[in-house]
């Protein structure tokens, strides 16, 4: 029975396009929608629930807080919400978790995008929070073996995993196990998504879900250690404070110290717990869809398409020397414009739920015009404009 509890967040916001038209002399970002979405999730998520977990102190855990949504909550001055995750990983019970900055696909690509992002994004934590992320998280969970060099070459040596079966292949996902020299915390996606997806739902068979039931369902689960990795925005965003999301994270904690399970944070658990053998991961796994692979980003045409433009014009654009021009490409590599541009039928709902277009070929055309605009800066002339909506 499981006797090691791990609870981590995503926070992130992405630089939503605008109606991005060809012929544009610069990338339109919807700023005033981009505003509303940070000022909702501010007030009904990060605020209040910083200060739960802060006041609350049996939890533990980690945070990985993406650079898109740290510069966001610094440009808007929400000084309120980041001085909350700087009181919280000043507590001890909290660490922040290393990803790519602007939460993007450059793990997939064989350039240099992947370690500046990485680095770009443990400069900004240290820099806001004084503290230096220990653990790393690639985007959207997304792990392969092909990507363990770039990950231990910058220098983590323990990263999560989606406890997809294609990774393990009949194993335990409450196990901590390695690849390629490189600790491995799986995430259990049945508990995770029970809090995640299922908590709101009052057609599920478990409704209401309470933290001395879900407690009880940790401590039944067989292995050394339970990873749950959700959302942040799950609190108030996604499920409202109606829905009793946050008095069930008050009360997990001590639910699960009564029955004897610990609650780590992620440097603890890779430091604490041994490894389980080794992992083949020889195919991409993430969190994303019922597939967990990369099909939500990479499924049909239009999103093969685009994520090769915008990776072509890497290295015209980095030669330019231009640093405007480089972060206006940059925003574009964040994985939710290609996610946007999903036609997947199986999950188009939950697709749809993140989609400011409710479509997928108005998505694409603005990131393909985005890109077009891009090209025509560094004279790259492959890249074909599309006609606007």
């Amino acid at each position: 029975m499981a006797k090691h509890f791990l609870l981590c967040f995503e926070a992130h916001q992405p630089h939503r396009l605008g109606r991005v038209r060809f012929w544009d002399g610069d990338v339109s970002f919807w700023e005033s929608y981009n505003n509303e979405v940070l000022g909702r999730v501010s007030s009904k998520c990060y605020l209040k629930a910083n200060s739960m977990l802060l006041g609350e102190d049996t939890l533990r855990g980690g945070f990985s807080i993406s650079g898109s949504l740290l510069e966001q909550l610094e440009e808007a001055g929400r000084t309120d919400v980041l001085e909350g995750f700087s009181k919280l990983f000043d507590s001890g019970r909290f660490e922040p978790i290393g990803e790519t900055y602007h939460h993007s696909l450059s793990s997939l690509v064989d350039s240099s995008e992947f370690l500046e992002q990485v680095g770009m994004h443990r400069s900004a934590v240290n820099r806001l929070f004084g503290v230096t992320p220990k653990v790393f998280v690639n985007t959207e969970l997304i792990f392969s073996r092909r990507i363990i060099p770039k990950i231990s070459g910058a220098g983590y040596r323990t990263v999560f995993a989606e406890g997809a079966p294609t990774l393990l292949r009949g194993r335990n996902p409450n196990m901590v196990y390695s690849v390629g020299g490189v600790r491995v915390l799986i995430r259990n996606n049945a508990l995770s998504d029970d809090i995640g997806f299922r908590f709101s739902d009052k057609s599920w068979s478990e409704y209401p879900l309470t933290a001395d039931k879900y407690a009880s369902w940790v401590e039944r689960s067989p292995g050394d250690l339970v990873t749950v990795y959700i959302d942040y925005e799950t609190f108030g965003e996604h499920h409202p404070v109606e829905s009793g999301v946050f008095e069930f994270a008050r009360h997990l904690g001590r639910e699960l110290a009564s029955r004897g399970v610990k609650m780590l944070t992620p440097s603890e658990a890779a430091e604490a717990l041994g490894q389980s053998g080794e992992l083949e991961a020889d195919e991409y796994t993430s969190w994303a869809d019922v597939e967990k692979d990369l099909s939500a980003w990479l499924s049909n045409e239009m999103q093969r398409e685009a994520f090769e433009a915008i990776y072509r014009l890497e290295a015209p654009v980095k030669n330019t020397g231009d640093p405007a021009l480089l972060r206006e490409w940059r925003l574009l590599t964040e994985s939710d414009h290609l996610y946007y541009c999903s036609t997947k039928a199986q999950s188009a709902e939950v697709h749809l739920y993140f989609n400011p277009y409710k479509n997928p070929y108005t998505a694409f055309i603005n990131l393909s015009n985005a890109i077009h605009i891009i090209s025509k800066k560094v004279g790259y002339t492959e890249v074909k404009p599309y006609e606007t909506q």
